[in-house]
C-alpha cells in the first residue's frame, strides 16, 4: 500500500497540523465524489466521541454516510 504525506504551512506546529488536516478533508471529499457520493457538508463535529468531517449520500443508493 502506498503512502500520502500532507504538508501545510502554519505559523507554528499547531496551525500546521490544522492545515493538513482541512487539506486531508478535501481531499477525501473529492475522493468520495469521484466514487459516486454526493457531499452534503464537511460539518467538524463530534458524535458520541467519534469524530465527524464529511456527510454525504450516495447517488445510488442514496444511503446516508458519515466519514
Amino acid at each position: 500500500m502506498g503512502k500520502l504525506k500532507i504538508l501545510a504551512s502554519g505559523d507554528s506546529p499547531q496551525a500546521q497540523a490544522q492545515a493538513r488536516g482541512k487539506l486531508f478533508e478535501k481531499l477525501m471529499a473529492e475522493v468520495l465524489r469521484q466514487l459516486g457520493y454526493e457531499i452534503d457538508r464537511i460539518p467538524n463535529i463530534n458524535y458520541a466521541g467519534m469524530e465527524i468531517d464529511i456527510e454525504g449520500k450516495s447517488t445510488t443508493t442514496h444511503g446516508s454516510t458519515l466519514c
